[in-house]
């Protein structure tokens, strides 16, 4: 009887932590719907944005600031996923961005992204 009810106890807690699949999907929502205050919730506070190898953004606070920047500038701005790969807590998308323009071709093949999800957050991107 005790290993039913951990069994149980167990389940009920893995089902109360979000998937890293379902914490991008939110993201990558928020990113389309332009809403930098929703995007920045799927971040942890001490989230990493790389890119190129390099420390590009760090903190929650950052990251809203410089994609409520972009939203702001490239109001048509949209994300759409070719195609992804999840490996246990990361989640890789292949990502093409329509609406930046004159900057970037129109679509933009941004290529293969990585966001690395912790505690039902996103803890790390890894931008090419």
């Amino acid at each position: 009887m005790l290993r039913i009810v951990l069994a149980i106890a167990l389940l009920g807690c893995a089902a109360a932590r979000p998937r890293a699949v379902d914490v991008v999907e939110r993201e990558v929502a928020a990113y389309n719907a332009q809403d930098a205050d929703a995007f920045a919730a799927t971040y942890a506070e001490d989230a990493t944005v790389v890119r190129g190898g390099k420390v590009w953004l760090q903190g929650r606070k950052a990251i809203r600031e410089a994609y409520a920047g972009m939203f702001a500038k490239y109001p048509k701005c949209r994300a759409r996923i070719a195609e992804r790969r999840v490996e246990d807590q990361a989640v890789v998308d292949h990502e093409i961005i329509t609406g930046r323009g004159p900057e970037r071709p129109d679509p933009w093949d941004v290529g293969w992204v990585r966001n690395v999800v912790e505690n039902g957050l996103i803890k790390r991107v890894e931008l090419p």
